[in-house]
C-alpha cells in the first residue's frame, strides 16, 4: 500500500515540495553539518529520505507491531485516508529529529521519533548512540529511555549517504533550559515547549528533576567496569521531562558514549570500585550544575542544592543496584564509610583532575575554574551530611518511586 506524506516543522508550519524552504540547505551545528558541497543536503532530501524509511518499515508487519504497545490489526493500520506526517523538529548537536505521525483507522496514532544524520562526523555518531540505546534499554525496570527500534543507511538520488533510526516517540516530554523567571527575580528552570514560552519548575519540582537525572545516570552506571553515560549535556537537551501532576517524569534520549571514565595507566593498575564510584559521583555533581541559558545562552552554574539532590539520586539507584546484587551491601556500606572519611582537599583533588580532563578550548572551563573550590566544599558537605548520607533507602520506597 502506498503511502502518502506531509511535510512541516514545529506548530504546523506546512512545507510544500518546490517551495523555498524545501530547496533551502539544512542549517548544521558541529556534527550535524556538512562539509562544504556544491550542493548540500537540503530540508526537502531529509524529508524525502525520512519518507522513504517510513515506507519501508511500514511494509511489513513486525515493524507495524512493534511501533505499537498493543498491537493495530492489520487492517486498521496505517489509514490510507490519512497522510503520514513528518514534522522536522529539532536540529540537535549530532543529528537532526523529526516526528513522525502516523494513523490508523480506530483512534489510535503513532508517534515515532526518527533520528537523521548526514556528514561523516553525524553518520558516525548517531550508529553508536543506536547502538548503545539497544544495549542500554531495559538495563532498568524504571523507563529511563525510549525504546529504539530500527537503524539503517539510505542513499539519495545524488549519492548521498544518510544513516537513520527510529524510536518511541515521548509524548508530553520537552526539554528544559535555565531562563530568568521574572516571577522569582532569578533563572529557574522553563520547561522548552514547543512553539512558545514553556512553564517555569516550581521548587520542588526542580529539586526533584536533578535527583532524578542523578538516578538515571547512576542506574546506567556498570559497577563492575566502571563504565557509565558520556559525555552528556543539560545545554543538549540530552534529558526531557513531562509534567504529571506531583510527579515528574524524566527521560535521557540520547546515549553518545558509554565506557568508564577512569581508565587504568597500566594492565595490572585497575581502580577500585570506591575509587571509579567516587569519581563518577564527583563528575556527575559537577555536570548535574551545568547548562546554559535558554540552552544557547551563555553557560549557566546552577545553584548549591543541584549537589544535595545529586547525591540523594546517586544512592537511590546505588540502593537498586544492591537489590539487583550488581553491588553487595558491605561494598555499599564500605563506600559509605570512604567518603565520609574523605577531607575537603581530597575532594577538591578529584574535582580538579575531573577539570583538568576537559579540553582546554572547551566553554565551560572558565566557569568550572570560578566555582570548583566552593563546588568541592559544597560536596564534601554533603557527603558528611548524615540525612543525605543515610542508610540505603528499602526495597518498598523504591518501588514507589
Amino acid at each position: 500500500m502506498r503511502m502518502r506524506f506531509r511535510y512541516g516543522l514545529e506548530a504546523d508550519s506546512w512545507i510544500e515540495p518546490g517551495s523555498v524552504l524545501w530547496d533551502r540547505p539544512l542549517p548544521g551545528g558541529s556534527l550535524t553539518e556538512t562539509p562544504a558541497a556544491e550542493h548540500p543536503p537540503t530540508y526537502g532530501e531529509l524529508f524525502d529520505q525520512v519518507a522513504r524509511w517510513i515506507s519501508a518499515l511500514g511494509s511489513t508487519d513486525a515493524y507495524r507491531t512493534q511501533w505499537t504497545a498493543a498491537p493495530i490489526a492489520q487492517n486498521d493500520f496505517p489509514d490510507p485516508r490519512e497522510p503520514v506526517v513528518i514534522r522536522l523538529v529539532k536540529h540537535g548537536a549530532c543529528y537532526h529529529v523529526c516526528r513522525v505521525t502516523l494513523s490508523s483507522r480506530g483512534e489510535k496514532a503513532i508517534d515515532l521519533a526518527v533520528n537523521v544524520a548526514v556528514g561523516p562526523p553525524g553518520l558516525s555518531v548517531i550508529e553508536r548512540d543506536f547502538n548503545w540505546m539497544q544495549t542500554l534499554y531495559g538495563r532498568s525496570a524504571d523507563p529511563i529511555l525510549p525504546k529504539p527500534y530500527d537503524f539503517g543507511r539510505m542513499v539519495s538520488s545524488c549519492g548521498r549517504l544518510w544513516a537513520l533510526f527510529s524510536s518511541e516517540w515521548l509524548t508530553g516530554f520537552s526539554e528544559f533550559h535555565p531562563s530568568f523567571d521574572p516571577g522569582k527575580n532569578r533563572p529557574s528552570i522553563r520547561i522548552w515547549e514547543t512553539g512558545n514560552e514553556g512553564p517555569f519548575l516550581d521548587e520542588t519540582h526542580e529539586r526533584l528533576l536533578f535527583r532524578k537525572i542523578a538516578y538515571i545516570l547512576t542506574l546506567l552506571y556498570d559497577i563492575q567496569t566502571g563504565s557509565e553515560v558520556h559525555p552528556w549535556h543539560h545545554a543538549a537537551g540530552d534529558f526531557v521531562l513531562c509534567r504529571n501532576g506531583s510527579d515528574l517524569p524524566v527521560r535521557l534520549i540520547t546515549i553518545r558514549g558509554y565506557g568508564p571514565l577512569l581508565e587504568p595507566q597500566q594492565a595490572s593498575d585497575h581502580p577500585s570500585p570506591w575509587l571509579r564510584l567516587l569519581v563518577f559521583l564527583c563528575n556527575l555533581s559537577i555536570r548535574n550544575r551545568l547548562d546554559r541559558m535558554d540552552g544557547v545562552g551563555q553557560v549557566f552554574w546552577s545553584e548549591e542544592f543541584v549537589v544535595e539532590e545529586t547525591i540523594k539520586g546517586f544512592w537511590d539507584a546505588l540502593s537498586v543496584h544492591t537489590q539487583k546484587n550488581m553491588l553487595s551491601e558491605d561494598i555499599a556500606e564500605g563506600f559509605r564509610e570512604v567518603v565520609s572519611a574523605l577531607d575537603p582537599e581530597m575532594i577538591y583533588e578529584i574535582c580538579d583532575q575531573i577539570v583538568d580532563s576537559y579540553p582546554p578550548s572547551a566553554p565551560e572551563i572558565d566557569t568550572l575554574r570560578q566555582h570548583l573550590s566552593d563546588h568541592a566544599a559544597v560536596l564534601y558537605g554533603a557527603l558528611n551530611d548524615h540525612e543525605l548520607v543515610r542508610s540505603l533507602p528499602s526495597r518498598a520506597s523504591q518501588q514507589s518511586r
